[in-house]
């Protein structure tokens, strides 16, 4: 199993000129936390996509000493395109296409190992593609879920694109996914930046996946997968994340 980490973002809600996966979380990078889950789920291979603050993100994955963090390589998204173009980047750095290929954001310190788990396991169990979503008290800003018959998902669906009723679901877009390598790199040639934002969305491949197999969802406690996009959810997570051991990096 191989990972890619979405790690290129500016952060600028977060009022500071250090790149945002390098905002500390109990004394540790939030992108460490990330990799850290990773490793502990069994990725092998982790590509770490940076972009804004390239050489500092680098520099410190590099400086890590937590053992469970897996090899990393590092790929250069040049222009912030979205995620769906930081994607195709990392997916230049993965190893066998034939792999499972766990997509998460470098900005979710909660993620359980046991959640990597699961999402790969469908794949693994046969889904074409296998993401998480969470139930959050407030869905605003967040992409929706759109699920059809069996429970199977159709779609994300991004907020500035959402009809008012896709606004009204609560199922909610974790932005952690897992499909096989070769599976990724034939839906991203698809996407088109043909939305509200102009950009890349790594949410439309879940409708091109759909189209080729069944893709499944699993759920995860909204403490668990929220990301960290400003200074007051970062103080949150000082209360929902608990310190790493003292293994940590």
């Amino acid at each position: 199993m191989e990972a890619i980490v979405l790690a290129a973002g500016k952060g600028t809600r977060m009022r500071s000129s250090l790149p945002k996966v390098l905002h500390p979380l109990h004394g540790r990078p939030l992108v460490l936390w990330s990799l850290a889950s990773l490793g502990a789920a069994g990725v092998e291979h982790a590509v770490v996509v940076v972009g804004h603050g390239a050489d500092q993100v680098e520099a410190r994955v590099r400086a890590a000493s937590d053992p469970r963090i897996p090899p990393v390589t590092f790929a250069l998204q040049r222009a912030q395109r979205g995620t769906g173009d930081a994607l195709r980047v990392g997916l230049e750095g993965v190893r066998d296409p034939a792999s499972i290929v766990v997509v998460v954001p470098g900005d979710v310190p909660g993620l359980r190992p046991a959640t990597v788990e699961a999402v790969a396991r469908q794949v693994a169990q046969g889904a074409a593609l296998g993401l998480v979503a969470f139930r959050p008290a407030d869905p605003t800003g967040y992409g929706r879920v759109v699920t059809g018959g069996g429970g199977a998902v159709w779609r994300i669906v991004e907020e500035a694109d959402a009809t008012e009723a896709e606004r009204a679901l609560d199922l909610c877009n974790a932005g952690v996914y897992a499909a096989r390598g070769r599976d990724w790199a034939r839906w991203t040639e698809g996407l088109t930046p043909d939305n509200a934002q102009g950009e890349f969305y790594l949410t439309d491949v879940v409708e091109l996946a759909a189209a080729a197999g069944p893709v499944r969802w699993i759920e995860a406690p909204a403490r668990e997968v929220f990301g960290i996009n400003d200074p007051a959810q970062l103080a949150q997570a000082h209360a929902w994340v608990d310190p790493p051991d003292p293994a940590g990096a």
